[in-house]
């Protein structure tokens, strides 16, 4: 990346992104150890079942949701360096400012009702909520400013789609995801709500959450999987096969964009007809990733250049760099979350088991990665290159410490969403497999909290640097960098900025 073709207001923008995006996952982390020490015997944090509830609905709220749209809408800004000149540049960043401006009021009043412990939490699937008005109002500011960032990111792609990067295609599939989550919230609220009699019973928020939770998917995986692919570029793997990468990228949108259809075509909350077609959107989300997954791959057989027996320097020149561990924790993690699928073990805690291995762990960590990537093409130094080295290992075992203690528990019939786990555990079997829930809840603990720490400080605190200086290249130690492979590596297109 050149620093001339970077607009000090696009970096600007990009940097604040971040930030929310980063202090959201510093908010989760923290209602995540409340949670899970709650969860754990003989600690119990929380003293009541309405505290347990809000929080782990603020948890969840903050790690799936926020957490992840703020991070791609960082992505999206950071993909929209340099494109803003000309007519409508102004309007295009006012914009972009009202975006960020609106997600992060929209954050705060979302905390403020998970902290007043107000309203009553409604525990469903994807998208939990807390009846409250003020929880609906911040939800729907928030969503408004990732809306925001969403369009304006869309608008510069169209006109420049020609020279998008792969990277880039695979941001522009993300959103498209996204809008399909829009549009299936949206299709769900006016089927639902208007004929719903209070009289017959609460408001069926699973059924019209279940669309936009399935669309968000998605969204984070092709996002994870931009994520993959520039972090490869950071260890030296060639460059993928760019035409099956993209047809495997369009098929998140393909099969996203299916799910709105599924409220028209269906009553909505008929939920069993709609778990059939989960079924299916899971084929649908496992066969995209599952081909990048062997591109990569392929791609690193390719540098490896296998000998007998075979030596780690050559199969991974770069693994002395964060990038390297994040990639292997986000794939090994993602992977051990598909396998914990959840239509076998429903109701235990075998289906927080998988989505800690896909989110929280793979997503998550890929999202980690690619932040100690980029802060430094955006002008900011890593505070501390040695704790960006560790923090990933950290953070990735006591994930699989988490989700060991989690699917064990569940295959013995541990419910999940149930504040009295932990006093039930004293007499029967899943005592254990809940300790070891908590020892690998607190390690994961400490990583995340060393990554926002680590960066919050790169971002606000640290030295800047010029993005067009050796040092934008990595955040290595001294002379491991190789500036014309990763250029090579992260694909093509004069504006992609992604690709530069």
């Amino acid at each position: 990346m050149e620093s001339k073709q970077t607009d000090p207001a696009a970096r600007n923008l990009t940097l604040g992104w971040l930030l929310f995006a980063i202090a959201t996952l510093g908010i989760a982390g923290i209602l995540a150890f409340l949670v899970a020490m709650t969860r754990t015997p003989a600690v119990r944090l929380l003293p009541s079942a309405q505290s347990f509830y809000t929080i782990l609905v603020g948890h969840v709220t903050f790690a799936l949701i926020v957490w992840g749209l703020g991070f791609m809408a960082a992505l999206w800004s950071y993909g929209h360096f340099g494109v803003e000149q000309g007519a409508g540049a102004a309007g295009q960043s006012l914009l972009a400012r009202g975006g960020l401006f609106l997600a992060a009021c929209g954050c705060g009043m979302i905390l403020v009702s998970v902290l007043a412990g107000r309203g009553t939490p409604s525990l469903n699937d994807y998208v939990p909520v807390i009846e409250e008005p003020v929880f609906f109002v911040g939800y729907a500011t928030f969503a408004l400013g990732i809306l925001a960032a969403l369009v304006r990111f869309l608008a510069s792609a169209v006109r420049r789609w020609h020279t998008l990067s792969l990277a880039s295609f695979g941001l522009v599939c993300a959103a498209a995801c996204v809008l399909s989550a829009v549009a299936a919230l949206t299709i769900g609220l006016t089927r639902i709500l208007p004929g719903h009699d209070p009289a017959i019973g609460p408001v069926p928020y699973q059924a019209i959450f279940w669309g936009a939770g399935h669309a968000l998917q998605y969204a984070y995986v092709a996002a994870m999987v931009v994520a993959w692919q520039r972090l490869a570029a950071a260890v030296q793997v060639p460059p993928v096969n760019q035409v099956a990468a993209r047809l495997a990228f369009a098929l998140y949108p393909l099969f996203a964009l299916s799910i709105p259809v599924l409220y028209l075509v269906n009553e909505p909350t008929e939920l069993p007809a709609l778990s059939r077609a989960g079924l299916w959107l899971g084929v649908g989300l496992s066969i995209p990733t599952l081909v990048h997954a062997a591109l990569l791959a392929h791609s690193a057989f390719r540098r490896a250049k296998f000998a007998f027996p075979p030596r780690l320097p050559r199969i991974l020149p770069s693994w002395r760099r964060p990038e390297a561990s994040a990639l292997a924790f986000s794939l090994l993690l993602y992977g051990i979350g598909s396998l914990l699928e959840p239509s076998r073990g429903g109701g235990t805690l075998r289906v927080p088991a998988h989505y800690h291995g896909v989110v929280v762990g793979g997503m998550t960590i890929a999202f980690m990665g690619l932040t100690y990537n980029l802060l430094p093409r955006i002008g900011r130094a890593v505070y501390s290159r040695r704790l960006a080295l560790w923090q990933p290992v950290v953070y990735g075992v006591g994930l699989l410490i988490l989700i060991a203690g989690l699917g064990w528990a569940g295959a013995l019939g541990a419910p999940r969403k149930t504040f009295d786990v932990a006093a039930d555990a004293a007499g029967v079997a899943w005592l254990l497999p809940m300790g070891l829930m908590g020892l690998g809840a607190l390690l994961a603990v400490i990583g995340g909290a060393a990554f926002v720490v680590n960066a919050l400080i790169s971002l606000l605190v640290a030295r800047s640097v010029d993005v067009g200086s050796p040092a934008a290249a990595t955040v290595s130690a001294p002379g491991e960098g190789n500036a014309a492979a990763l250029r090579l590596a992260e694909g093509v297109g004069p504006h992609s900025r992604l690709g530069q």
